[in-house]
């Protein structure tokens, strides 16, 4: 499996290797996450104006600057933007002037202000403590402020929807003996299942139970191939109920996905995978 890593935009990075990721606190300085610049704290860092704007949990932001283009961005898409990030006292925490990303794989409120913003774009926006959470990782001591810049969207190929019972399985899902939920979304054209120790090679996307992606080789473009006995147990039972052409979604109880391992998803986790082949 290949993996890659992200640098966080406060402080934490991510690893993902597959269907796993986890996040780690870098404690970075200023310094170390990007080009410092002379920029001061602005005036309004203590509070947004009253013109704000308003987003969910609270995430208030100003438009400094309109965007090049109509399309906003998709929580899919590479954007590559710059920012810098101050506490509401005015002491600023970070800068980066060269971040490429997906918005899923940012904190709750970076997402919901990236997702709002065109090419060109920038704005300032104040993210309630809670908001600032990356993976489960610690929050904030604080609201924090950022001045965000988009300098490029790069459109990427979209995920399957959200399934229709995201929150829960299903009455008509079957169950794993293990206990782990499964729907079929077609039948396949395979005549024989998977083992624990199989390769396969899968297309897949995750969800928490709100509905909030985690993961996604199809935004990659590209199937992943890896054993069954090198994922979480969730996956090592269910894709053995596959054969090869088939797709379902799964759900997966915390206790055979990540449990509550600092840094990774959190709870039941569900998953739309298609089997392409394994052996």
């Amino acid at each position: 499996m290949s993996c890659y890593v992200v640098r966080m935009t406060t402080g934490i990075r991510l690893v993902c290797c597959a269907t796993m990721c986890a996040v780690f606190p870098t404690h970075a300085s200023a310094n170390q996450l990007g080009p410092r610049t002379a920029q001061a704290a602005p005036a309004n860092v203590a509070r947004p104006p009253s013109n704000a704007r308003r987003l969910g949990g609270g995430v208030r932001y100003l438009v400094l600057k309109p965007g090049v283009t109509k399309g906003v961005a998709n929580p899919w898409d590479r954007v590559s933007y710059r920012f810098s990030v101050w506490t509401t006292t005015g002491k600023r925490v970070g800068t980066n002037t060269r971040l490429s990303v997906h918005p899923y794989r940012l904190s709750h409120g970076l997402e919901r202000v990236i997702t709002r913003m065109t090419q060109g774009m920038k704005v300032r926006a104040w993210l309630p403590a809670s908001q600032t959470i990356a993976r489960g990782r610690r929050p904030a001591p604080g609201m924090l402020v950022y001045e965000l810049e988009v300098t490029s969207i790069k459109r990427m190929p979209a995920p399957p929807p959200v399934p229709k019972h995201v929150a829960r399985p299903p009455r008509h899902a079957k169950k794993t003996a293990r206990g782990v939920y499964y729907v079929a979304l077609n039948s396949g054209s395979g005549k024989t299942h998977p083992t624990a120790t199989s390769k396969v090679e899968v297309h897949y996307t995750g969800w928490t139970t709100n509905g909030r992606i985690i993961d996604s080789s199809v935004i990659r473009g590209k199937p992943t191939t890896f054993p069954l006995n090198r994922v979480i147990p969730g996956w090592t039972d269910g894709l053995q109920k596959m054969v090869a052409g088939q797709t379902m979604v799964f759900w997966i109880p915390a206790g055979l996905a990540y449990g509550s391992s600092p840094g990774r998803p959190q709870g039941m986790l569900v998953f739309e995978v298609h089997l392409f082949s394994f052996k």
